[in-house]
């Protein structure tokens, strides 16, 4: 017996070329010209993600950041050192592929434009799948010159976005986003980091509890000045660099480094300000809503990180079910074990869909259509609530896929496992983003955009067969329940509501994929008579909104097709319709 086919492993594996539902789905989006640019961008990437950042991020991994407190004559310091291993994936992401730069100017990868930023995530969730750690301080960099862009003055604009946005290792800046303090993330109102007005700047006190890549060039800090009012009202947001002007280190403290769970290469600390100078970006008034558009950003490339650890769990559990034996055949063969790949599988089409679904949004927002900007704004928490929790899940999946070896450190499955758990806390819990959700609706009419844009696609869909029409008004009259029952959401003024919050996050977010499957089942249709989507969406439908307990006719209903799904060949209407048909019965009699 081989041992490489008994311990299958996707080194040397184009993250790109292995992925044919990214292609697929970006090909709806940009046109034809533009993925003829993109797409060697994406192999290329691909390649690196596979071949060089993957191994790199293995060693990081394993030799954390180290906090030098004192230097030799006992002066405090604050210095943090890291493996050589984290500084080379800084080198491939900030400055081979640019990838905190690419939608601010032109020049990135070789491009006369920015890149939209659909593109821009297509890129992210291939980094993601050899790195997750380092996307974090490049999201934050990336968010943070956005900020400014938007909010600061021109002086400061000229002094540091370019700074932001270089792919020179020796003149970038990078960022920090410093919010949390010892009472928790989450009610930011509770803040008590202080700032004191002292001439043309602020002087800031106080401690920070959680502070990531906390050896940033700059922070974007929230402090509240003297005379402020309470709650997130009264919160001013300030840029704090590392150094100042005459060449010496800010008036702030690095107390400790964080031991986490995941995301060990990159560095998390507790910070002491004590008459930091920091100088106030925007409107001292609006500072917390100013950094919340920070976090909305930032919370859509949680989701963009955390779909790429789903999609790369998927690839080991798949290769590792291609290539080994047992009991007689291939693993992919035994139909315990295609049940496990299909569910991974599907929550990896789902996760992609809507990603970049959302993405497009954003890009649209930027061009002023219509309504996208309450599609971002309630869209973002939606996928941050649900793809960041998911990720833990599909991760595990994989892991127990492979087997014991799945649970040993040599193999990637513990860094993607334990990387998988920060997407659902960081930039605020699934509870927090599920009352988010709420407030979009209530405030900004958000749920009333999202499900008129909804019907507006299902309607436009024009395939004629009666299975496909037959989906079409079982999905109608999904969204048609969602609406009354948004409603409800929306008048009821009892708190208890909020224990439905995240239930109808999770309902959202499975209408709005079914729609995205419908969609996609249609494009595939006509380009190539296929009904693996529509096979997708049954499937997806059958496990997240049927009432009806899943029975032994699912599993016989589906035995033959599975398999070509997960290879990603073709299904015909034959392969198709008994199962879509049984599917729909059990939608009309629930």
């Amino acid at each position: 017996m081989n041992p490489s086919t008994q311990l299958p492993d996707t080194l040397g594996i184009n993250y790109y070329e292995a992925d044919q539902n990214l292609s697929f789905l970006l090909r709806q989006y940009v046109d034809v010209d533009s993925f003829e640019q993109l797409e060697p961008l994406l192999q290329q990437l691909g390649r690196v993600a596979s071949e060089e950042i993957d191994p790199l991020a293995s060693v990081a991994d394993k030799h954390p950041p180290v906090l030098q407190t004192y230097n030799r004559r006992g002066e405090r310091v604050n210095e943090v050192s890291y493996h050589p291993a984290y500084l080379e994936l800084e080198r491939i992401g900030y400055s081979q592929f640019g990838m905190s730069a690419m939608t601010h100017r032109a020049g990135v990868m070789g491009r006369n434009q920015p890149f939209k930023k659909i593109e821009k995530y297509a890129l992210w969730t291939l980094f993601a799948q050899g790195e997750f750690g380092l996307c974090c301080p490049m999201s934050m960099t990336d968010a943070a010159a956005t900020v400014l862009t938007n909010y600061a003055n021109k002086e400061m604009k000229e002094k540091y976005v370019p700074r932001l946005t270089s792919t020179s290792m020796d003149d970038l800046f990078t960022a920090g986003q410093f919010m949390t303090e010892k009472h928790g993330g989450s009610d930011v109102g509770e803040n008590t980091v202080s700032a004191k007005l002292k001439g043309d700047h602020f002087e800031i006190y106080g401690d920070k509890w959680f502070c990531s890549n906390v050896s940033g060039d700059v922070a974007l800090v929230l402090a509240r000045p003297e005379g402020a009012p309470e709650g997130s009202k009264g919160l001013a947001m300030f840029l704090v660099p590392k150094y100042l002007e005459d060449g010496t280190h800010n008036h702030y403290t690095i107390l400790r480094l964080k031991d986490k769970l995941g995301t060990k290469d990159m560095a998390s600390g507790e910070i002491n300000f004590h008459g930091a100078i920091g100088y106030v970006v925007g409107s001292i008034e609006n500072g917390f809503k100013q950094m919340m558009s920070m976090v909305n950003a930032s919370r859509l490339s949680n989701a963009v990180r955390s779909t790429g650890i789903m999609r790369r769990s998927f690839l080991e559990a798949i290769e590792t079910a291609k290539e080994r034996e047992a009991f007689g055949g291939k693993l992919i063969d035994l139909p315990m074990m295609q049940e496990n790949l299909v569910e991974m599988q599907l929550d990896v089409e789902a996760a992609q869909a809507m990603i970049l679904y959302t993405a497009h949004q954003f890009d649209e927002n930027d061009q002023n259509v219509e309504g996208a900007k309450e599609m971002m704004r309630i869209l973002t928490p939606i996928l941050k609530g649900y793809i960041c929790k998911r990720a833990r899940y599909v991760s595990a999946e994989a892991m127990e896929v492979r087997g014991g070896n799945g649970y040993i450190e040599e193999w990637v499955n513990p860094r993607l496992v334990r990387d998988a758990h920060l997407g659902s806390i960081w930039e605020g819990t699934t509870n927090i983003v599920a009352l988010d959700v709420i407030r979009a609706m209530r405030k900004e009419q958000a749920g009333e955009v999202l499900l008129s844009r909804l019907r507006q696609t299902l309607t436009s869909l024009s395939e004629s067969s009666e299975l496909f029409t037959m989906a079409q008004s079982a999905v109608d009259a999904q969204i048609t329940h969602v609406e009354s029952v948004m409603q409800d959401v929306v008048k009821s003024t009892d708190r208890d509501v909020d224990a439905f919050a995240r239930h109808f996050l999770e309902l959202l977010y499975h209408t709005t994929v079914l729609v995205r499957f419908l969609e996609e089942a249609a494009v595939e249709l006509k380009e190539s008579k296929s009904y693996r989507k529509l096979y997708v969406f049954f499937q997806y439908y059958r496990r997240y909104l049927s009432h009806e307990p899943r029975s032994i006719q699912d599993a016989r209903s589906t035995a033959a097709v599975s398999k070509r799904m997960l290879l990603w060949q073709p299904i015909f209407l034959e392969d198709v319709e008994g199962y879509g048909r049984y599917v729909l019965k059990q939608a009309v009699t629930m």
